[in-house]
């Protein structure tokens, strides 16, 4: 609970200023309380998953310091629950006829019709992505049962999505570019380009982390801390064997008429 509620409004600014940021001219004001108000318009429209991501990541990352809880275990419970999330949300870019691909005339594409009737089929990235992630999020699920150290599952996520993100980002045709920044004279996508960085990135850390962490499950946070539960909890006491009880007597029935033994008969004299 205290995580959703840290990461879910740090997801939102961090969205909105990661957008902000690749429109710093779009939403400059003629004071600086005008561009601030600008910033705030969340409701025109304008936020991006990497940013929520990253501050969202970062917070949560100061709330397991201060916690004392290792910020990978805590990452790997958030890590399939992102995915799902993202899956279901991409939808929403259906129902706004937004963040689509080029024109395409491919097996997989999706109609959309202009105000002149006109219908033109683009290439729906935001159904690539929903299955993407829905594939995602399975395979982390069983992969999870075998992970062997904290993090893992979240480095999994990380080098998942951004894989993903790399190949769809370059479908689509409302991506965010870097200023004027250019490479072999196409213009940077920010999204693509930062998600490639944390695939490697990604990468690299499950590669050293494996060779760093050759142990098993026992190393997990959960498994250290079930340990120490069952450490100090007692044992039960053992219960104190219940003497046998003494059999109990017969006891002793009165003499009665029906219990009395009969009486000798006296002997008839001879004759």
């Amino acid at each position: 609970t205290d995580v959703v509620l840290i990461g879910l409004p740090t997801a939102i600014v961090g969205a909105r200023l990661y957008y902000v940021f690749c429109h710093w001219s779009s939403y400059v004001g003629d004071t600086v309380w005008q561009t601030l108000w600008n910033w705030c318009k969340i409701w025109e429209g304008g936020t991006a998953i990497p940013g929520g991501l990253l501050l969202a990541t970062f917070c949560v990352w100061l709330y397991a310091r201060k916690k004392k809880i290792p910020f990978g275990a805590m990452a790997d419970v958030c890590a399939p629950g992102l995915l799902i999330g993202q899956c279901i949300g991409r939808w929403g870019n259906f129902m706004n006829r937004e963040a689509h691909g080029a024109v395409t005339e491919a097996f997989l594409k999706m109609g959309l019709q202009d105000a002149a009737g006109v219908v033109t089929y683009y290439h729906p990235t935001f159904l690539y992505e929903s299955v993407w992630n829905l594939i995602g999020f399975i395979g982390l699920h069983f992969f999870s049962k075998k992970r062997k150290f904290d993090g893992e599952v979240f480095l999994a996520y990380v080098a998942w999505y951004g894989l993903g993100r790399v190949w769809i980002e370059g479908l689509r045709t409302d991506s965010l570019y870097l200023f004027d920044l250019t490479i072999f004279g196409r213009p940077v996508r920010v999204s693509q380009l930062l998600s490639l960085v944390l695939v490697i990135a990604a990468f690299l850390v499950l590669v050293i982390a494996k060779r760093r962490h050759p142990h098993g499950r026992e190393a997990l946070y959960v498994t250290r801390l079930a340990a120490a539960q069952a450490a100090e909890t007692p044992a039960p006491a053992a219960e104190a064997p219940t003497p046998a009880a003494a059999p109990a007597e017969k006891a002793e029935v009165p003499a009665g008429p029906e219990n009395a033994s009969p009486a000798e008969e006296p002997e008839t004299p001879e004759k």
